[in-house]
């Protein structure tokens, strides 16, 4: 999937992505790159509002596990996110989120197809102007049904 197809996917059946000016600007089965423009998503401080960055984060990592799991058709669900803010985000963001190791995939993929659920932790690093201000921890889970 190139970034153009899951952008328009994300922004397609996930709205808020396309209102908070979310773009895809890497994605392969071990890492996803998103963008947001400062510009719409600041708050009374002119920082990055906290829903905003969450909100992003949690997508960013949705992303990732909709790469790794092509075969559920998008039937994944956020069950746990918590997100740390070390300093406020002052411009545009860049949020990355890495591939966990093949081994916890492959349980997460073989839960999926015994169970019925599988299970994924993921973490999400978020960047304002080349500084870390926020990392973000989601558990998602691909559901084998709607």
């Amino acid at each position: 999937m190139t970034p153009t197809e899951l952008q328009s996917f994300l922004h397609t059946y996930i709205p808020a992505t396309a209102a908070l000016g979310i773009t895809v600007q890497e994605c392969h089965h071990d890492k996803v790159s998103l963008a947001m423009p400062h510009a719409g998503n600041q708050n009374h401080k002119n920082t990055v509002f906290g829903g905003s960055i969450a909100l992003a984060a949690t997508t960013c990592g949705w992303a990732l596990t909709y790469l790794n799991f092509p075969e559920a058709n998008g039937n994944i669900v956020i069950q746990q996110g918590q997100t740390h803010y070390l300093r406020p985000a002052m411009g545009d963001l860049t949020l990355t989120v890495r591939s966990v190791s093949d081994t916890d995939w492959l349980i997460a993929h073989d839960e999926w197809q015994r169970r019925g659920k599988g299970k994924i932790l993921l973490e999400t690093e978020i960047y304002s102007n080349n500084q870390l201000v926020a990392v973000f921890a989601g558990r998602y889970v691909v559901l084998n049904k709607d």
